[in-house]
């Protein structure tokens, strides 16, 4: 399906501007907003077929805030979508699809971060930016959308029960005391007392408790 020369005109001069302006497809009454902010080299990656296709499924009704992904998501509660590219079919979250389209290609070993909104399925290109994975992680922790504490579904202990195991070990307790307790491995309760996890309940001037002496030989020391 060809593009009409209006079409061709905004998709090459957009750029990065966000704004809704309707883009007629040839053989077709009905216009996609999210298109209206590809760019050349985005449909270069896609083609108009399947960037059609894609911006279908992006929700661009709000003007001022997020566009969701409607289709499927991931646990992590990022869109997911299979589309066709010049590399052949590709699955990959919809919002570095919604990127790539609006920019072109992500450049090598980048994430792209939300850093507007912090919202998993938001496909808005200028609410995204690529960065790298360190910068996309402290984003995820920044923003609340983070699984560490008791978020995780694996976790073991609620925040309440972990500030309670750490002021056991500051009022004296032994960690292998407080471990079999709440019927966990003493190595476990060693490092949430010692800071190595749950380490977002840390008080500003945590410091890491004397380890209990133990009856045997230290690992560290020498054997002759």
């Amino acid at each position: 399906m060809a593009v009409t020369s209006e079409a061709r005109d905004c998709v090459s001069t957009m750029g990065d501007a966000d704004c809704l302006v309707s883009v007629p497809i040839a053989q077709s009454g009905q216009s996609i907003g999210l298109l209206s902010l590809c760019s050349q080299a985005g449909l270069e990656i896609f083609g108009i077929e399947a960037a059609k296709a894609f911006c279908a499924r992006v929700d661009c009704s709000d003007t001022d805030g997020c566009w969701p992904w409607t289709g499927p998501t991931r646990r992590s509660g990022y869109g997911s979508c299979c589309v066709r590219s010049r590399d052949g079919q590709v699955e990959s979250q919809a919002h570095r699809v919604a990127w790539a389209l609006a920019f072109g290609p992500i450049p090598a070993g980048k994430a792209i971060r939300h850093v507007v909104c912090g919202n998993a399925p938001c496909c808005r290109p200028t609410h995204l930016t690529p960065g790298t994975q360190k910068e996309n992680c402290e984003d995820t922790v920044r923003m609340g959308r983070s699984t560490f504490g008791s978020k995780n579904t694996n976790a073991k202990f609620t925040d309440l029960e972990i500030l309670a195991i750490r002021a056991d070990r500051a009022a004296g307790a032994k960690t292998v005391d407080i471990a079999r307790a709440r019927k966990v491995s003493n190595s476990l309760i060693s490092m949430i007392c010692r800071g190595k996890l749950w380490r977002h309940l840390l008080p500003p001037d945590f410091r890491e408790p004397t380890p209990c002496r133990s009856r045997g030989w230290h690992l560290s020391r020498r054997v002759a």
